[in-house]
C-alpha cells in the first residue's frame, strides 16, 4: 500500500514536469501618436561620376524616412533649388515651400562598384 502511494506521487511529480500547451491572447492597444509628419525636402543627390548613379539615394532615403511615421516627404517638383552642400543651401527657399527640415548630398564614383556618399540634415 505504501509502495503504491510513492509510485502514485513520484508518477503525479513526473506528469507535472511535461510541457504543456499554454496560449494567451495579446492585446495591443495604441492610445496616442502623431497626426502628421514634420515636413521634410530630400533634395536629389549629385551625382559625381560617369553615366548614371547606381541607385537613386534620395528615393531611398526619402523612402526610410516616411516608413518612420515621423516625415511626411515633400514632392521634388516644389524644390526652388537643389543644393547638394551646405554652402549651397538658401533657406528662404525652403521656408516658401514649408520645409522644417532639407537633407542634401552627393554621391562620388571612387572606382569599380565603390561609392563616397555624404549628406548633410538641416533643420
Amino acid at each position: 500500500m505504501l509502495r503504491q502511494r510513492w509510485t502514485l506521487l513520484i508518477l503525479l511529480f513526473l506528469a507535472g514536469l511535461l510541457p504543456s500547451n499554454v496560449s494567451a491572447v495579446v492585446t495591443i492597444q495604441i492610445t496616442g501618436g502623431i497626426e502628421a509628419g514634420m515636413p521634410i525636402a530630400v533634395v536629389p543627390f549629385e551625382w559625381r561620376g560617369q553615366g548614371e548613379p547606381p541607385v537613386d539615394f534620395r528615393d531611398i532615403v526619402a523612402a526610410d524616412l516616411h516608413r518612420s511615421g515621423r516625415f511626411d516627404i515633400l514632392p521634388v517638383e516644389d524644390f526652388l533649388s537643389r543644393p547638394s552642400d551646405d554652402r549651397e543651401v538658401r533657406y528662404k527657399d525652403w521656408r516658401l515651400i514649408k520645409a522644417e527640415a532639407l537633407v542634401v548630398g552627393r554621391i562620388e564614383a571612387l572606382g569599380a562598384d565603390r561609392f563616397e556618399v555624404r549628406f548633410q540634415l538641416f533643420d
